[in-house]
């Protein structure tokens, strides 16, 4: 996602950090070398797919990032590998970073009733928000690494948060709809 966005951020920084140290040191020799507006951070994050001894919880992270910092926060592919109490505190540190007026713009596997009939009949993903249908996934054994997060859950979570929704919520191709992305993309405005 950086080495596109290498073409269009001339003036401003991008900030960026993920738990594979691997593709952050291939991001920094890269990317770094010829664009010196370009940072990357490798965090040790414990997640049950990509980094089981991660010594930092994903619940408690905090970014390393001043508060009221960006214009633009984007996460492709992370909460679909997230669960429910790591994404709350994502959002809330998400909400922190950003600028009044700023702009988030998130990747989900959204569900919604056509799409969990369709994953039922296909026996995709396993029920774990219960009553409250929160989310599934498709995983007992290793639950972050496919996750799907029930609408009504992902609308509160951004409302509580204190970010607005600009609609229309652009759904993904995952799902059997057409879309211009594999997964759901849903832009919000703090």
């Amino acid at each position: 996602m950086a080495r596109s966005l290498t073409a269009c951020l001339s003036s401003g920084e991008y900030h960026g950090f993920d738990v594979i140290e691997e593709q952050v040191s291939w991001c920094r020799n890269n990317i770094s070398h010829r664009y010196p507006n370009f940072h990357f951070r490798h965090i040790d994050i414990c997640n049950n797919v990509y980094n089981r001894d991660g010594e930092i919880s994903a619940e408690s992270l905090q970014f390393p990032y001043q508060s009221y910092t960006f214009d633009l926060v984007f996460l492709a592919s992370v909460f679909t590998h997230m669960l429910p109490e790591a994404v709350e505190n994502y959002f809330q540190e998400i909400s922190r970073v950003l600028k009044p007026g700023g702009r988030c713009l998130i990747t989900w596997f959204l569900l919604t009733d056509e799409r969990v009939g369709n994953m039922e009949r296909a026996a995709f993903m396993i029920d774990k928000g219960g009553k409250d249908r929160v989310y599934r996934v498709a995983s007992l054994e290793h639950p972050e690494n496919v996750v799907g997060y029930y609408e009504q859950y992902v609308r509160s979570a951004y409302l509580i948060a204190g970010l607005k929704i600009i609609e229309p919520i652009r759904l993904g191709f995952w799902g059997g709809t057409q879309g211009i992305s594999g997964q759901d993309i849903i832009v919000a405005e703090k």
